[in-house]
């Protein structure tokens, strides 16, 4: 159950549809699998609700744990130009026109 786990190391977490949940190709391929606890007439929520639901259950875990779980400021931007890079028709080349345009390395 998701109250019940401890974040000791990186994770990725992965949502299936609310009907047919993930495929068990995911499921085997996974090291652990998490359940959210629904109470009342609740049977299901829909993927946003359940990933809204772990995102800010698993904060609150890291917070209290005391664990550096933030992204250096080098980190957060080779990744925030990876996405623009990737987001973009043609991104890899414009990025790398950029760099020569203004003597950079990556």
């Amino acid at each position: 159950m998701l109250p019940d786990y401890q974040i000791t190391e990186p994770i990725a977490l992965v949502f299936g549809t609310e009907m047919e949940g993930v495929s068990e190709e995911v499921i085997d391929f996974a090291d652990e699998t998490l359940a959210i606890p629904m109470y009342g007439l609740t049977r299901s929520y829909n993927v946003s609700v359940a990933a809204g639901i772990c995102m800010y259950e698993l904060k609150q875990k890291l917070i209290k744990s005391g664990i550096d779980y933030k992204l250096s400021e080098e980190k957060r931007m080779k990744m925030k130009i990876r996405w623009a890079v990737n987001s973009m028709r043609s991104g890899k080349q414009i990025f790398e026109k950029y760099l020569r345009d203004h003597h950079l390395e990556m």
